[in-house]
């Protein structure tokens, strides 16, 4: 009888703590040192700006080499910040809802620096992060940790972020 309350106090417990969902999925590995350009776009908020800076900083410290010039890149990270290339731009948003996704691209696949148009299939590697918008905001350094850990490996499932 402790048992079941035990369980549903952990799953209880396990529901009201931050957390964020990381599905992942890496078709081939890179090697460290590669050249990665992550991008930018025009009228990136300031929230996306830190985000790439601080995934910059992560990436050099987890050995890979970041550049600012495209041309100068053996792969093209594509940040998509909660749905920034969605089709149809008039749907509803549930404003407590944050959806990041993340792409690995080879630069030689993509015409110009702007990422666009690429095909997802030929991704490296695929990350998509579900979260709150205020746990984005609050835990983003927790965020960006998961993220390098998982970086170019596999993973599906829910990180307690603290």
């Amino acid at each position: 009888m402790k048992t079941k309350y035990i369980i549903i106090f952990l799953f209880f417990l396990y529901g009201c703590i931050s957390s964020v969902f990381i599905s992942s999925v890496g078709n081939q590995s890179i090697e460290k040192n590669s050249t990665i350009y992550i991008s930018k776009f025009y009228g990136m908020s300031m929230d996306e700006d830190v985000f790439r800076e601080k995934i910059k900083a992560t990436l050099k410290r987890k050995g890979y080499v970041t550049v600012n010039n495209f041309q100068k890149s053996e792969y093209y990270l594509f940040i998509n910040f909660n749905n920034r290339l969605q089709e149809n731009l008039n749907q509803k948003r549930n404003p407590d809802s944050f959806l990041l996704e993340l792409f690995l691209i080879e630069s030689k696949n993509i015409s110009d620096s702007s990422g666009l148009p690429f095909e997802r299939d030929d991704a490296v590697w695929v990350c998509k992060i579900e979260l709150t918008r205020l746990d984005f905001l609050k835990h983003q350094d927790d965020v960006l940790e998961n993220i390098s850990k998982y970086f170019c490996n596999t993973h599906y499932g829910r990180r307690i972020l603290f």
